[in-house]
């Protein structure tokens, strides 16, 4: 099945060595708590689809990949209802616009090797990137986060955030 990652130029060197491992996939918000997978989306557009808030530039690389169908793959609208709070699940689904709908939406909970990997397009220039893994500075991109390590990233990351919230 064809489907779409976005991603910052910082992380593409890492997904390029690790493939794509880990992503917060939230249960629930008011107890920060969440699984592991890989967002995806069957839109060419990166709107609509919450990648505004935080550091980086999420919206500025569009990675199509063909993940096979199989249980570790499943569709946000189907599988929200069954493992997400209510809350969390209308939280997340708001950022959508008339353009993009969470219909688009995909987890797998699964590893998406970088052979799955078909293209990288730069969504500033609408180029497909050939030799994608070095069109970010090494100097300022990030580390990829190997299979093994993706529950230490993912508890590492819901801590991170919850100290961040709590300055606010």
């Amino acid at each position: 099945m064809r489907l779409y990652h976005y991603t910052a130029g910082e992380n593409l060197r890492g997904i390029f060595k690790e493939g794509l491992t880990a992503g917060d996939v939230p249960t629930d918000l008011k107890k920060f708590k969440g699984r592991i997978g890989v967002w995806f989306t069957t839109s060419t557009s990166a709107e609509g689809h919450g990648l505004d808030s935080g550091r980086l530039d999420k919206k500025r690389f569009r990675i199509a990949v063909d993940v096979p169908v199989s249980p570790l793959l499943v569709r946000w609208s189907e599988w929200a209802p069954k493992n997400v709070t209510a809350f969390t699940q209308i939280q997340l689904e708001m950022v959508t616009d008339r353009d993009s709908d969470y219909g688009d939406w995909w987890i797998c909970f699964g590893w998406v090797r970088t052979e799955q990997i078909d293209h990288v397009v730069d969504m500033a220039t609408g180029a497909v990137l050939p030799d994608w893994q070095h069109a970010w500075p090494e100097a300022t991109s990030l580390p990829g986060i190997p299979i093994r390590q993706r529950e230490a990233w993912h508890r590492r990351m819901l801590k991170e955030v919850k100290r961040e919230l709590g300055r606010k």
